[in-house]
């Protein structure tokens, strides 16, 4: 019992970030010399990407070894969708209040 689409193609790999990136899941962000998870593939007949930073990789890990009876993990993209905020882990808020005020600035 999966609520993601199972992708046509699947790749994955760990990587070393040579730029700047953005984490798909808090939002934070992935600095140069960073480690992160990169995962590839083609959804829906669209090729799609996604980097995820460890703190996230490592909360997945932990909500898979939570889960029974799935076939799958959290969905791309939607890590803590479900996740009561007070839950959050602290790099998630620390994430997601450095993004609120990067999109203030820019807005003023």
């Amino acid at each position: 019992m999966c609520d993601c689409e199972v992708p046509q193609a699947f790749c994955e790999t760990w990587r070393t970030a040579r730029k700047q990136h953005r984490c798909c899941e808090c939002a934070g962000w992935i600095n140069p010399g960073d480690r992160y998870n990169y995962v590839s593939g083609i959804w829906d007949n669209q090729p799609d990407s996604h980097r995820t930073c460890v703190q996230c990789v490592q909360v997945r890990d932990w909500i898979v070894s939570q889960l029974t009876g799935w076939d799958c993990g959290p969905c791309f993209t939607q890590l803590y969708e479900d996740m009561p905020r007070a839950d959050w882990p602290s790099h998630m808020v620390e994430a997601r209040a450095a993004l609120r005020e990067e999109l203030a600035r820019k807005a003023a």
